[in-house]
């Protein structure tokens, strides 16, 4: 049995709906849910997660693996109350679109896909996932070349080889495009 994530507030199932997974023998079934932002939370909407299920030997499994690339987040502001980060996967539309893209298809098949930053991206310190509290003292450039280690919840655990040394560091994801393997 799954449980959904709980903060202590109000949740919801927002959708469910099966998509075919390249690779994959049947559909496997998908679900968003949300819950109300806890106040002492950082963020600035409800906190969303999606779950990916599949059948497997007459039982319904959670997929960890395909489940942690969607992970959970919720969106993010800056002290001035800019946006700093939109948590990508809150309708059917963007998972659908997330499952197309060569970086689900990358993470899922475990295989390595290089990028190309469409835009100055700022980087984070983190192991397996971003320290969003770390300094933005780092950044990458349009069109610095990067491979990818990682992913959750829109943010990429990439690689670049800087002049002196191989840099690992996360960044979002919307500013890299990934080329298809």
């Amino acid at each position: 049995m799954y449980e959904f994530p709980y903060a202590g507030t109000q949740g919801k199932i927002n959708d469910v709906f099966f998509l075919a997974i390249e690779g994959a023998a049947e559909e496997m079934l998908f679900v968003i849910h949300s819950m109300q932002s806890p106040k002492s939370w950082d963020t600035k909407s409800d906190i969303y997660d999606v779950s990916v299920i599949r059948h497997q030997g007459g039982i319904l499994i959670r997929d960890q693996k395909l489940s942690r690339f969607f992970d959970l987040g919720g969106d993010l502001v800056d002290t001035q109350g800019k946006s700093t980060y939109l948590y990508p996967y809150k309708d059917k539309k963007s998972v659908e679109g997330a499952v197309r893209s060569a970086l689900f298809r990358a993470i899922n098949s475990s295989t390595k896909i290089m990028g190309t930053v469409q835009e100055k991206t700022f980087l984070y310190a983190g192991d397996s996932e971003p320290a969003l509290q770390d300094p933005k003292k780092a950044y990458l450039i349009k069109g610095d070349q990067v491979t990818l280690a990682d992913s959750m919840a829109g943010w990429c655990k990439i690689l670049y080889q800087g002049k002196a040394k191989l840099i690992t560091r996360w960044a979002q994801c919307k500013s890299i495009v990934f080329a298809e393997n």
